[in-house]
């Protein structure tokens, strides 16, 4: 909340701030207006701060209706909209690449409201101090009081005012001060200058208001030295002059409320005074509409626009300078620029200088296509290792062996399985074979104790039994048979 209402107030002095600047140049060409009307031009300021709203005019010379949005905190692209385009190509870059934009407005908020605390406090202060320096003090007359703690004749008091006087002025002084005080009292001095004091106190930031209330503050002596004088002869206005002269104030500080008769500017009111014309009808006509004119210019802004931008690069980037990219408003064609990167280089094919392995990159030499600008650019690492092999397990026949390889480059390592062996058999029992039966082997393995069997095929050879000289065969004791004797 504080911060919103921070940026409220900051966009009111900005746009109060364009007024002042219209009137400190119109200062320069109508040094004849009338000095009341300047007061009342440096009243169109004030009704500026004062009013919280804002009208919208096609005749506005405001540059922008709300210099910084109320929702840049929230905003994914926060941009301020001053109606200068170099302030803001140079602040909108900034603003974007700011990540912590809200915690910076809130201390922004912080040091304003501290800033106008300390505005106030000087304000009461310097009042307080004034009303005590002149609580002694001598009645002269109705509202008129002398007193021996003040150098300079002023006003004081908002709804009974008095005139104070030094105990030691001048007689000679005393009738030109009377009707200068008197006439500050007449215009309701001692009511415009604190109200341009506290409107200070709230706007401190901006240093083109601290301008206008010092040339507000002179300008209000100048209109009423002019009320005084315009009936005068030159002599009255040289003895006028004089009493400015014994009665200028010696210090010279931001006064919070006393109108003072010889507070600010003594040597260039002395020259309007003796140099003093009536003005014509028609400057004072003219001077009127001029004040119409810039309220009408100056209090009013100008439609805002919800801008709806189209982009387009209008300056290409290349690989040695940024471009430039252009957003327009459809509306309002309002147009702010943003910077584009630069572009890669674009690299031919380079010429090997270190080859890459493993362990190392290597390197190659590259030449922009389009500057010329060579670059010597790493080629990234590969997968030719060199590795050395080393068995760290032998395999058996029941468990798989393993092998480690070691690059001997950038010492990566690889382990894998080597593959079971066979078994180690021997034979446990061995049967030959004959004519009737089979022969057979068992095997039996030295390392996991397999077993296995393998047969081999019958031999043919018969055990015949000799049946005795008187038989005529012999018969096989296995298969039954005959064999013929001899």
């Amino acid at each position: 909340m504080m911060t919103g209402l921070f940026l409220h107030i900051a966009n009111i002095g900005i746009t109060a701030g364009w007024i002042v600047l219209g009137l400190l140049l119109l200062r320069l060409f109508l040094r004849k207006i009338p000095k009341w009307v300047t007061c009342l031009l440096w009243g169109v300021v004030g009704l500026r701060l004062l009013i919280p709203v804002s009208l919208t005019s096609q005749y506005s010379l405001q540059p922008s209706a709300e210099p910084i949005p109320a929702d840049i905190t929230t905003a994914s692209v926060p941009q301020v909209q001053t109606g200068i385009p170099v302030v803001n190509n140079t602040a909108n870059p900034v603003l974007e690449e700011t990540s912590n934009l809200p915690e910076i407005l809130r201390i922004l908020a912080i040091i304003w409201v501290v800033g106008v605390a300390v505005m106030f406090l000087y304000g009461l202060i310097s009042y307080l101090l004034l009303r005590r320096k002149v609580a002694v003090s001598v009645k002269l007359e109705k509202r008129i009081y002398a007193c021996d703690y003040v150098t300079s004749p002023f006003v004081l008091g908002l709804f009974f005012p008095r005139i104070y006087l030094p105990s030691n002025l001048d007689e000679s002084c005393k009738g030109a001060v009377l009707a200068h005080e008197q006439a500050h009292i007449q215009r309701r001095d001692h009511w415009w200058k604190p109200l341009g004091f506290l409107l200070l106190a709230v706007y401190w930031f901006h240093p083109l208001l601290w301008v206008g209330y010092i040339l507000l503050c002179r300008d209000i002596e100048a209109a009423c030295d002019e009320r005084v004088v315009r009936t005068m002869g030159i002599e009255e206005r040289k003895s006028y002059s004089l009493a400015l002269v014994k009665c200028s104030a010696r210090k010279v500080r931001v006064m919070a409320c006393p109108v003072a008769f010889g507070e600010v500017g003594v040597k260039g009111r002395i020259r309007a005074v003796l140099s003093y014309k009536k003005p014509a009808f028609w400057i004072i006509i003219a001077s009127l509409v001029l004040c119409v004119v810039v309220a009408v210019c100056f209090l009013t802004v100008p439609k805002s626009c919800k801008h709806d931008y189209i982009s387009k690069i209008t300056e290409a980037p290349t690989c040695t300078q940024e471009g430039v990219r252009t957003y327009t408003c459809k509306e309002c064609e309002h147009r702010y620029k943003k910077p584009v990167k630069k572009l890669s280089h674009n690299y031919g094919a380079g010429a090997v200088i270190t080859e890459p392995n493993c362990a190392q990159p290597g390197l190659a030499k590259h030449i922009c296509i389009d500057c010329g600008y060579c670059a010597e650019l790493e080629i990234g690492l590969n997968d030719q290792h060199q590795y050395v092999a080393e068995v760290v397990r032998e395999s058996t026949c029941i468990a798989a062996g393993e092998q480690k390889k070691t690059c001997s480059l950038c010492g990566d390592v690889k382990t894998t399985s080597l593959p079971l062996t066979e078994h180690n058999y021997r034979i446990l029992v061995e049967a030959k074979g004959n004519c009737t039966y089979n022969g057979v082997r068992e095997y039996i393995c030295q390392v996991c104790e397999h077993q296995t069997r393998e047969f081999t095929p019958k031999t043919g050879e018969h055990q015949y039994l000799n049946m005795g000289p008187y038989n005529q065969h012999d018969i096989c004791l296995l298969c039954g048979a005959l064999k013929v004797k001899n």
